[in-house]
């Protein structure tokens, strides 16, 4: 009973299961009912066979749907999970792309920080000379020089 399995194969090996279990039940109850009119608790147990069918039916119902389940949908699950496992991927490709292009925006706002501060430089040179030509006292220039690598820092 492989993935080949057609479906009258799967219920006909269903039915043949439920068939044996039947048979087991009704091996169990020919042979202990001596002792259930012994011991004067045919009651509780014909209720606790009664549960003990009920589950076995639940169970077997709940395998026999998954059974259905794995031979009639498996094509239909592996179809979705390959389309999801694709999605992933493309979701990934996507947020690898935009993390470059982040990357390059980084890399273009440094350059653009790096041309401000040496423009700021320059502009800082300028006004370095202009104030020691108006002022011919280098003591100013050097503490507002001071200043300004600390502000820079």
């Amino acid at each position: 009973m492989g993935n080949g399995a057609t479906v009258n194969e799967i219920e006909e090996v269903w039915y043949f299961l439920a068939s044996v279990g039947g048979a087991m039940l009704i091996m169990l109850l020919v042979r202990d009912i001596s002792t259930w009119c012994r011991d004067n608790l045919f009651e509780r147990r014909i209720e606790s066979l009664r549960k003990d069918i009920l589950r076995e039916r639940r169970e077997y119902e709940k395998a026999k749907a998954n059974a259905w389940s794995l031979f009639m949908h498996k094509g239909e699950r592996i179809d979705r999970e390959e389309k999801a496992i694709e999605k992933g991927k493309e979701e990934v490709k996507q947020m690898r792309a935009d993390l470059e292009k982040k990357k390059n925006e980084v890399e273009n706002m440094k350059a653009d920080v790096e041309k401000g501060l040496e423009e700021l430089r320059k502009l800082r040179a300028k006004i370095i000379e202009k104030a020691d030509k108006n002022d011919d006292s280098s003591d100013k220039v050097e503490d507002m020089d001071d200043t300004d690598r600390e502000l820079e820092q």
